[in-house]
């Protein structure tokens, strides 16, 4: 694997960072620290998973299947531990994680928008 960053990956990131601040402080029209806590962790799972998954599809990439597979199912397994934690034992708010988590949807998608709009724009 190369350590070179992608450009477009590095703004996606950017853009989730900035899109979760931006959820991050509408959730404190709720005067709840329940709904705030849960946008945050969702944010945060958010940037984590983005980053795991691009450090999967660069093993795929370079020919490491049969290791990522394992990690695949050990990240799912995890995330889905942190989620119990957050929502049962920390008592956040699922529509806020949930409302966090979404920043990763919601970049993905419109970052792919650009993607393609920018390599339409290059052909000759």
């Amino acid at each position: 694997m190369t350590n070179v960053a992608n450009p477009h990956l590095v703004g996606l990131s950017k853009q989730m960072i900035l899109l979760g601040i931006i959820l991050t402080t509408c959730s404190l029209y709720f005067q709840s620290v329940s709904i705030t806590g849960g946008v945050v962790a969702g944010v945060i799972l958010a940037v984590a998973n983005f980053w795991l998954i691009q450090r999967s599809v660069g093993g795929l990439l370079a020919g490491q299947r049969s290791k990522l597979t394992g990690i695949y199912v050990v990240k799912i397994v995890a995330l889905l531990a942190i989620l119990f934690l957050l929502i049962k034992v920390l008592g956040l708010h699922p529509l806020g994680i949930l409302a966090g988590l979404s920043v990763l949807i919601v970049v993905s998608v419109t970052g792919g928008a650009v993607m393609v709009t920018d390599s339409t724009d290059e052909d000759p």
